[in-house]
């Protein structure tokens, strides 16, 4: 693991002020801790899409063991992953993948979805969603490429039916 010493974070990660690089049992992890309250606080990372990826899975271990959510249900600590194309606009999101309680044990989560055409990076942000407080923990964090019909065949069984079209007269 490369680690800048000026900030003891992993090279290559943006400095972001609710953003720390603790470690723990010898393990370094990310840290974000809500500033303000009601506030989005995150930090971004943004990477390119690898040549002819059409799908990505994913994959890490969070823990949020100070948490008080927001005036919403939805308002809590969550890791958003959106696509940009090349002229810096929305490609296309994935679903957040979200914590919405207290844990004071490291849970695995993981996640695939396709990426849309067009897109050109992936702006990958554990964020506090609007939280009143909140401490989340971040590690082992691993984004890799998958089979795009295997996550096709996911998303078509997760979509509800659709009635059919009605008969003309």
């Amino acid at each position: 693991e490369a680690v800048d010493p000026s900030t003891q974070q992993p090279r290559g990660w943006p400095k972001a002020k609710p953003a720390s690089w603790p470690v723990e049992s010898g393990n370094r992890f990310l840290r974000l801790e809500s500033q303000v309250s009601g506030q989005i606080e995150n930090l971004r990372l943004v990477v390119p899409v690898p040549s002819g990826v059409g799908a990505l899975e994913l994959s890490f271990r969070g823990r949020v063991p100070a948490l008080v959510r927001g005036e919403k249900a939805w308002f809590d600590a969550r890791v958003i992953v959106n696509f940009k194309d090349a002229a810096g606009g929305l490609a296309g999101s994935a679903p957040p993948v979200y914590f919405r309680d207290k844990t004071a044990d490291w849970r695995s989560r993981s996640a695939r979805f396709l990426v849309p055409e067009g897109a050109v990076e992936i702006e990958f942000m554990p964020t506090l969603f609007k939280v009143r407080s909140g401490v989340f923990d971040l590690d082992d964090i691993d984004l890799r490429p998958v089979d795009r019909a295997s996550v096709e065949e996911e998303v078509a069984r997760s979509r509800p039916p659709r009635d059919p079209a009605p008969e003309a007269p």
